[in-house]
């Protein structure tokens, strides 16, 4: 019986935390099948359903299932920091171009602003005033061109 204990222990040991009743209660189930030629394979079988209750996780899979855990988070508040870091990032882009165009709109306002003085400082004549000076020009022959 103790032969058998030890080496539930020792293959299922790194997964399952025990009382020494309930390995004891495991070991008793593999060995009530008298062939012994069947307890070396029923070792590496998974432990019985009725027995499932009073198994509990080992720590290395308990430490090895919080490490993981605090991995992922790790990792999820790494993806939120970033997204954080590019919204900072695009907030001040949004706030250069808010100044760019107020800018622009400043120059355009400026010339805006210098067109209009040209109107009212240069006084046009009116439509009926003006000539077509077409009719008036003489055609002059182009010597420069010519070979």
């Amino acid at each position: 019986m103790r032969d058998m204990i030890e080496q539930l222990q020792e293959i299922w040991g790194n997964a399952y935390q025990a009382s020494a009743v309930t390995w004891r209660m495991w070991a008793n189930d593999i060995m009530r099948n008298l062939d012994r030629s069947t307890w070396a394979r029923a070792v590496f079988d998974a432990p019985p359903t009725r027995l499932e209750r009073y198994l509990g996780p080992s720590d290395g899979l308990v430490h090895e299932h919080l490490t993981r855990l605090t991995r992922s988070t790790r990792v999820a508040l790494d993806t939120v920091n970033f997204a954080l870091a590019d919204n900072a990032e695009l907030t001040r882009d949004w706030e250069a171009f808010g100044r760019r165009l107020e800018c622009h709109k400043r120059a355009l306002e400026a010339r805006k602003e210098t067109l209009e003085g040209y109107l009212a400082d240069v006084p046009l004549p009116a439509a009926a005033e003006v000539r077509d000076p077409l009719p008036t020009m003489q055609n002059i022959e182009d010597t420069e061109h010519q070979e």
